[in-house]
């Protein structure tokens, strides 16, 4: 077969025969589509097991909850197709996006296709097109790397999981790291990406993304994101742009404020009780990988000041006293 889709699925009976509804009535029939059910405890797992019964093309697998990465990865080791790309359970494709991926692949013969898509939103007629930053042109890596990190600060493309196919084999051990919540389709694609000697830029948005879906993971408060992990997908990035020789001008500027940031957040956010291990973890990373510290308003100067003395104590007390104040505050 041509196509494996893989498509994760989590507590999403809502929309998930929209979805399955678009890929049955798909243009291009040449395709499997597995269903990695990660341990949905409502209506969903029985959902992809009934579309395995109404079409052969369809499998689906029931594994335990260990979060989308893994899913993913689950459905990489089982595809048999030439080619993989994936979807989003409570996102919607037209009846012409599989057709178009493979067209786009097979016509230019490249190692990646990027294509754009649209965002859309529930009861609502809004529409915003995220548009690839080249029109239908086969373009080289080093082509695409002096506006790397503008192009994905604007819209966030090159690590967006969807809208994209590539070679089954091509990818190789490439697989996503489970260990990550967030921005873990980034770090996937960075890798991918420095592998990707030609890419395709197609100018069809056929994949539409839904906003603000029910359970939606990017709808996480402050204190509850895994920071750290963050830091060390930017210092990933960081490195992505140096061994592409782009970790310059923009790029650089970008990239540093980025690991700026999440080192300032790591700390800001850290619970009391892993504060002290967290600290020095972080200044092993500045230390091992150069990074800059470029602070942004008061606090992050005075966080920062405590990272540069390698002072424990002084952080503590700095948290110590503002989280006080924030609770007399909400009294």
């Amino acid at each position: 077969m041509k196509i494996s889709v893989i498509i994760p699925v989590y507590n999403k009976e809502r929309y998930l025969k929209i979805i399955l509804n678009q890929i049955v009535n798909q243009s291009f029939s040449d395709f499997e589509c597995l269903l990695i059910d990660d341990g949905s405890v409502d209506l969903s797992s029985s959902i992809c097991d009934e579309y395995c019964l109404l079409d052969s093309r369809f499998k689906a697998v029931h594994i335990e909850n260990q979060g989308v990465s893994h899913a993913r990865n689950v459905g990489i080791d089982m595809a048999q197709g030439e080619y993989l790309t994936f979807i989003d359970c409570d996102d919607e494709i037209h009846k012409d996006f599989l057709k178009n991926l493979y067209e786009c692949i097979e016509n230019n013969r490249v190692d990646l296709v990027v294509g754009g898509y649209q965002k859309f939103w529930d009861n609502s007629d809004k529409r915003i097109d995220v548009n690839t930053p080249f029109t239908k042109q086969i373009v080289n890596l080093e082509d695409i790397v002096p506006d790397f990190a503008e192009v994905q600060k604007k819209c966030g493309l090159y690590g967006c999981c969807v809208a994209k196919i590539f070679k089954r084999d091509f990818l190789g051990d490439i697989r996503f790291d489970e260990g990550l919540k967030l921005a873990e389709d980034l770090d996937f694609y960075l890798r991918v990406i420095a592998k990707a000697k030609t890419l395709y830029f197609d100018d069809k948005n056929y994949y539409f993304y839904r906003q603000e879906a029910e359970n939606s993971t990017v709808l996480v408060n402050d204190e509850d994101i895994d920071y750290y992990s963050q830091l060390c997908i930017n210092i990933r990035y960081k490195k992505f742009l140096l061994d592409v020789n782009g970790y310059f001008g923009t790029n650089k500027n970008i990239v540093d404020e980025l690991i700026s940031n999440y080192i300032y957040f790591s700390v800001f956010y850290c619970k009391n009780n892993l504060l002290k291990e967290r600290f020095f973890e972080i200044i092993n990373l500045i230390d091992t990988n150069s990074l800059l510290l470029i602070p942004n308003g008061f606090m992050q100067k005075l966080i920062f000041s405590t990272i540069k003395c390698k002072s424990y104590f002084c952080v503590k007390l700095i948290l110590y006293v503002y989280r006080s104040l924030r609770e007399i505050k909400n009294i």
